[in-house]
């Protein structure tokens, strides 16, 4: 994997887990 590829998928985890844990921090 190339670190340009785990720059995007670090990012992506990013995008999709900060927005998570700010719901589940709300509603928790």
């Amino acid at each position: 994997m190339s670190k340009q590829a785990q720059t995007i998928c670090v990012l992506g985890l990013g995008y999709i887990g900060l927005p998570t844990a700010s719901l589940l921090g709300t509603k928790g």
